[in-house]
């Protein structure tokens, strides 16, 4: 059984492979789950549970707010789009998740660039930036779900 430990982290990719396992009891005992993008529980709380602390998204403009917004987000503008005009991104950002820009935190473009620079990958995903920032902000970073590339690009809900 996994204890609720401020060192461990799980972040829950949307990838297909999620509707295999029945983890949603497990999931509930963490402290500090992130979710990317898009995700849903609503009819998947037996694999995936609903417990979610952190949102990872990208701000992107066909973003959909949660019903319950989590504690922390956590946003990954990619450094190119960041350099050119930082006020914009912070504007659109904000109007775009539909919360004050002191609700979230927007990666700074010097740390999009370190991932880019780590990875050797121009604009990395959410899901591999989440991984890389949670990397440094906990001891243990545990993942599940990160195979919808794998076969085709179905996220769990697009192919159910």
């Amino acid at each position: 059984m996994i204890k609720k430990d401020d060192n461990i982290i799980l972040i829950i990719g949307n990838g297909p492979s999620i509707l295999k396992y029945n983890f949603g009891r497990m999931i509930e005992n963490f402290k500090n789950v992130g979710r990317i993008n898009n995700f849903k529980i609503k009819n998947y709380s037996n694999n995936i549970g609903s417990n979610t602390s952190i949102w990872f998204n990208g701000g992107n403009q066909n973003l959909i707010i949660p019903k319950i917004i989590p504690e922390k987000i956590i946003v990954f503008v990619p450094y190119d789009l960041q350099k050119k005009d930082f006020n914009k991104i912070v504007k659109r950002t904000t109007k775009r998740l539909k919360v004050g820009d002191k609700e979230y935190t927007l990666i700074k473009k010097s740390e999009m660039l370190k991932y880019e620079k780590i990875t050797n990958i121009k604009r990395p995903t959410t899901g591999l930036n989440s991984i890389l920032w949670s990397m440094q902000k906990y001891k243990t970073v545990l993942i599940h779900g990160f195979d919808f590339f794998e076969k085709n690009n179905d996220h769990y809900y697009d192919s159910f």
